[in-house]
């Protein structure tokens, strides 16, 4: 299965020597009341799960707040990958112009600014068009991987009319792409929310893509001119006329969800009939498969709040199913609340792939980037060895995005562990990557929880190197975190 990191073929000589781990489905689950609102101090026994109708055991539950306070100051030779001002989610709005007409862009442009306008805190909003060419056009862009945090710009949102005529106006004289093939404008499409997954992947927390689309039908009609229509290996099958793009949504969708992105599709197109229910079908299955939501017409100014909402609290919940389940086909999944009345979002399917270990391409590609990543938080203080060229790293991870399985009354977990140096030539591998198994006590995780992993390691620094990169992998979902220090 592809990942979104970039795989790069460099020095790692030994991958880990992690035993195979039983595969987990972690679901998002948003819960609101009647009223809309979020539903708080919910347990793992107010929940049950269904995978194909059958009810699984709950091996993890955890709370998602992104109202947590803000990182303590950095004291002398102390460094993370979270300083502060680094987003924890981010909510994206995403105006296709691509999958649009030009008599709707007015009503659409319209919308979004009414509902932009009522936007109070819009610091972790961003807003980029999808040009009629099929690239990505930033107005108010994330920032740059790796770049210092910067303050939140608190009232870009009283310009958004503004910037997005600039925008327009700027774009506007791309060549199209020939809209005469359907599948032309869909693969596009399709490549497009790939790459931009990409980007996301790297922010710590939950992203949420709220894509303001005319969008595009699941089965499409070819006509005399069908055939059948590949993608990252993932055939999109040509069946009399019609070209059914389900495999592909279907696999998009859950490579999103993977990387902790939810897609708000809102179809933007005042027109009814069959075309628009094959449409509709498509933003169902994004938003079914990546624990979002869809909106008919008119829909922007409820997308844009319900997804910033789900972002401050929501419930992560885990089940191992049996290892013949992951037979490769699509799996249907039900959550349900013992509460009345609960409105629940959450991934409604899965495509049950056989396991991949990816952690060998995941170091490879962390070691050799050109910034840190802050998927899982790491925090290390760096001081001198005891001898030259040597150099003690007392890290701190923090366990709140990683896989943790309860089982038996205790709590388990895989990472691997890499240390890079960093020097003019290049990466240099400083250790063998090496497991570390996590198996607590209640208490012991309840002390993890609150104060980080601790992991100790005294590293030789040969000659040249400057910096040492932590590289940590969950092994269990592929989670990513490094971070980047001095030893000079």
């Amino acid at each position: 299965m592809k990942s979104f990191i970039v795989r790069a073929a460099i020095f790692i000589a030994s991958a880990c020597c992690a035993p195979a781990q039983p595969q987990v489905v972690s679901l998002t689950v948003v819960t609101m009341d009647k009223q809309g609102q979020p539903v708080t101090g919910l347990k793992a026994e107010d929940f049950q799960v269904l995978d194909d109708g059958k009810p699984q055991p709950i091996v993890q539950f955890r709370v998602n707040d992104s109202r947590h306070p803000a990182p303590a100051a950095l004291g002398p030779h102390e460094y993370t990958n979270r300083p502060p001002g680094t987003p924890m989610g981010a909510t994206i709005i995403l105006f296709d112009l691509l999958n649009g007409s030009f008599t709707d862009r007015e009503y659409m442009v319209g919308t979004l600014v009414k509902a932009l306008a009522n936007v109070e805190s819009p610091g972790n909003v961003y807003l980029y068009l999808l040009t009629n060419n099929g690239t990505l056009f930033p107005i108010h862009a994330l920032p740059e991987r790796g770049a210092e945090a910067a303050a939140p710009e608190q009232n870009w949102t009283s310009q958004t009319k503004a910037l997005l005529d600039a925008a327009i106006q700027k774009v506007y004289g791309f060549r199209p792409v020939d809209d005469r093939d359907i599948g032309v404008r869909v693969v596009t499409t399709f490549n497009v929310l790939h790459d931009l997954g990409g980007e996301l992947a790297a922010l710590p927390g939950r992203k949420n893509v709220v894509w303001i689309t005319n969008g595009f039908p699941l089965q499409a009609n070819f006509g005399g001119l069908c055939r059948n229509i590949v993608v990252w290996n993932v055939t999109a099958p040509c069946t009399g006329n019609f070209v059914d793009f389900s495999p592909v949504v279907r696999y998009l969708a859950g490579q999103l969800d993977k990387v902790g992105v939810s897609m708000y599709p809102v179809d933007e197109w005042n027109v009814d009939g069959g075309d628009r229910m094959m449409v509709k079908e498509t933003l169902d299955q994004f938003a079914g498969m990546t624990a979002g939501r869809s909106y008919p017409s008119g829909g922007t100014k409820t997308a844009i709040p319900d997804a910033l909402q789900a972002l401050h609290l929501s419930y992560t919940i885990a089940y191992q199913p049996a290892p013949k389940s992951w037979d490769g086909k699509y799996h249907k999944v039900k959550v349900n609340c013992t509460r009345k009345g609960m409105q629940l979002q959450f991934e409604q399917g899965y495509i049950a792939a056989a396991p991949v270990d990816e952690t060998t391409t995941l170091m490879q590609a962390a070691a050799t980037g050109n910034s840190d990543l802050p998927a899982i938080g790491l925090h290390a203080t760096v001081t001198p060895g005891a001898t030259p060229h040597t150099v003690r790293i007392q890290l701190r991870i923090d366990p709140s995005s990683l896989t943790i399985v309860q089982q038996n009354g205790r709590y388990a977990g895989q990472l691997a562990v890499l240390y890079a140096g960093l020097t003019a030539e290049g990466a240099k591998q400083l250790s063998k990557p090496a497991n570390l198994t996590l198996d607590w006590t209640a208490q012991q995780y309840d002390n993890v929880a609150k104060d980080g992993i601790p992991v100790a390691e005294d590293l030789q620094t040969p000659e040249g190197v400057r910096q040492v990169r932590i590289i940590i992998v969950d092994t269990k979902s592929n989670q990513i975190g490094s971070l980047t220090v001095p030893v000079s």
